[in-house]
């Protein structure tokens, strides 16, 4: 049984394979994969977020964003990031023979497991690379109760 592509060619498995990976790892698109009827490809960002015990940080990576083009939003334990990344101009006489890096608006929405301190979050942005720290809210944070107070007596018991 031979494959084959959307233009009538033959498709071999491993280039099946490596462009199911490619698309779902290198470039992952959004829930839906749609692309916009410019061509415009809309997904979402990749993140690393990293837990303490007083605080997240969550890192993604926005190459060709200017920070002024980043919304970032925070409520409770949920932190919603959005970037637009505006289309490269190529000029009059380039002819478009690959198109990968993704352009338009990506968002992303991550749910924490603590509430964060909104009031709290510290943001940087250098080299591309976005980095949230996010406080953990002091009402969430496990707290150590000691015991206070004297031993009552059982009824029926003397203070032997």
């Amino acid at each position: 049984m031979v494959a084959f592509s959307a233009f009538g060619e033959p498709l071999l498995l491993r280039d099946a394979i490596q462009r199911l990976f490619e698309d779902s790892y290198v470039r992952p698109a959004s829930a839906d994969g749609e692309t916009t009827g410019q061509g415009v490809r809309t997904g979402t960002l990749a993140v690393d977020l990293d837990g303490t015990p007083d605080q997240f940080i969550l890192r993604t990576m926005l190459p060709g964003v200017r920070p002024e083009d980043v919304e970032i939003t925070c409520h409770e334990s949920t932190v919603t990031i959005r970037a637009t990344v505006p289309p490269v101009e190529h000029g009059r006489d380039a002819t478009p023979l690959v198109r990968e890096l993704g352009v338009g608006a990506f968002a992303r929405t991550i749910r924490l497991p603590d509430p964060i301190d909104a009031e709290r979050v510290e943001t940087s942005f250098a080299d591309g690379i976005l980095t949230l720290t996010l406080p953990k809210a002091e009402w969430s944070k496990p707290k150590k109760i000691a015991i206070t107070g004297g031993q009552k007596q059982l009824a029926g018991q003397n203070g032997r």
